[in-house]
């Protein structure tokens, strides 16, 4: 227990210590990206993580053929008496939604949807989960990245997205729509689609792992 809510695991510790067991038992699952034809890119590259003072994007977004673990990590508001909670999830097994798969990391008190303690509960974890992503981690002896998911419930996300409003600099969640009209966004749009199409049931050009 500490000022900002009880902290029941180490992120990092708790992750491997899950990966280990998944794999003890052959239940961990592969969860390969595509490609530009929607075809399975095969994992044929051990991780090896970045130096200390390497801050550029494909440090923390390794290529699609390195062997990886997906996690996620999210912040969820609910129960009674009212809670926030902080979860992680190891995607690289067979229902990874279902509850008993589901980690709890830490829980505070909270009454209403501002979560102001909710920096300081994530902080106690920061340094960890940097770790996580920076180090990888090993399954079968084998070295893998760590692509790490933000997820939880809306309110929880337009808040650490910063949605305020129509007028926020972050567009919210569910709109439909990209963002503020601009010759930049309508070439990116032309390149890599958009989520965000009324018209057709799904974009047509799917984002690929490159993007």
């Amino acid at each position: 227990m500490t000022s900002s809510g009880a902290h029941l695991v180490d992120v990092q510790a708790t992750a491997q210590e899950k990966l280990a067991a998944l794999s003890a038992s052959n239940s961990f699952v592969e969860r390969l990206l595509q490609d530009e034809n929607l075809q399975p890119i095969a994992l044929t590259v051990e991780y090896e993580h970045p130096p200390t003072d390497d801050a550029s994007p494909s440090a923390a977004a390794p290529p699609a053929i390195v062997k990886d673990v997906h996690l996620t990590l999210a912040v969820d508001k609910a129960g009674s008496p009212s809670s926030v909670k902080i979860v992680l999830v190891v995607i690289n097994q067979r229902l990874p939604q279902k509850l008993g798969n589901t980690i709890l990391v830490a829980v505070c008190p909270a009454t209403k949807d501002k979560y102001e303690e909710v920096s300081e509960m994530l902080g106690t974890h920061l340094e960890h989960v940097r770790q996580l992503v920076r180090d990888g981690m090993v399954v079968d002896g084998v070295r893998r990245a760590v692509r790490l998911f933000l997820s939880g419930d809306y309110e929880a996300l337009c808040t650490m997205h910063g949605h305020k409003g129509p007028s926020a600099t972050m567009l919210c969640l569910n709109c439909l729509r990209t963002t503020s009209p601009s010759a930049a966004n309508a070439a990116l749009d032309s390149v890599v689609g958009t989520l965000h199409d009324m018209d057709t049931f799904r974009p047509s050009h799917p984002r690929l792992a490159a993007h």
